[in-house]
């Protein structure tokens, strides 16, 4: 006999289950509906209230989410917010703002125009951290045609601690991509320009002018770059050289404001204490 509700199918069995392996349960302050993978409680994709799977909706606020910038507005609008429950201050610099000519999610998406334009927003070890716990980054971009023309470093996220725990100088977290190595991705200490990275290599920057999906996903001791759903990188043992504290994320440029990126981003998200992605998954 199998009952079902929705599009959940439960089948009845005389055989004990011998783990929590496919079992569901709705978490109530979250709001999500989960299932157990074998060893994780992940949220199951394609909820009513959308936000878990990318693209199929404008993400929704969860008790992970620190940072949220849906760029659902008007056109030409220079007004930046964080929909997260941080609600975090974002600084424009240069001249980014929202356009209707391409959006991934909602009626506009975030234009860069390469030149000195970026967003940063300081933040704190309470909303960001980028180190010992687990945490995902994953947003949409869409690479002007002249974006990789050259071996210049496109960056699409910076964050950087001035001081570190130690004193001896700084740390930063970064995304960027540059056509002779695709992506670089992780994260490094100076002086000595030391670090744990993933380079998934040249064959995997993305197509231009198209949208692409981005993910970054530290889980435990692991590290996982996901293009469009599919791991193209993922490294075991990854080590954190980013630690609590103040700091400055630039979204669009490197930690001094440089290389800047050219294109649009979309829906961008900082989830903290949670690695969303740990396979392979499906990018509507």
């Amino acid at each position: 006999m199998a009952l079902y509700t929705g599009n959940i199918k439960f089948t009845a069995t005389d055989t004990e289950p011998t783990s929590d392996k496919g079992r569901i349960y709705y978490h109530d302050t979250e709001s999500q509906l989960k299932h157990c993978d074998g060893s994780n409680w992940v949220n199951v994709s394609r909820n009513l209230t959308y936000g878990v799977t990318p693209g199929y909706g404008p993400y929704t606020v969860d008790s992970y989410t620190s940072l949220l910038i849906h760029s659902d507005t008007s056109n030409n609008s220079i007004t930046f917010d964080d929909s997260s429950n941080s609600d975090h201050g974002i600084t424009r610099v240069g001249t980014p703002q929202h356009k209707t000519a391409q959006a991934k999610i909602g009626a506009t998406s975030i234009y860069f125009d390469g030149d000195g334009d970026y967003l940063s927003l300081n933040h704190s070890a309470t909303a960001f951290q980028f180190g010992t716990d687990d945490f995902t980054v994953d947003l949409w971009i869409w690479p002007d045609s002249d974006g990789f023309s050259s071996n210049y470093d496109r960056y699409v996220i910076g964050s950087i601690m001035e001081d570190d725990n130690d004193g001896s100088g700084y740390d930063y977290f970064m995304i960027n991509l540059q056509q002779s190595y695709g992506y670089r991705v992780g994260e490094w200490h100076n002086p000595g320009a030391v670090g744990s990275t993933l380079t998934a290599g040249s064959s995997t920057i993305p197509s231009v002018e198209t949208w692409t999906h981005v993910a970054f996903v530290k889980s435990g001791d692991n590290a996982l770059l996901f293009q469009n759903g599919e791991i193209i990188d993922q490294t075991t043992g990854y080590n954190n050289y980013i630690y609590d504290g103040d700091a400055t994320l630039y979204i669009g440029a490197y930690i001094n404001g440089s290389h800047n990126w050219k294109g649009y981003m979309d829906e961008i998200r900082y989830s903290k204490g949670i690695a969303r992605w740990t396979s392979a998954f499906t990018v509507y």
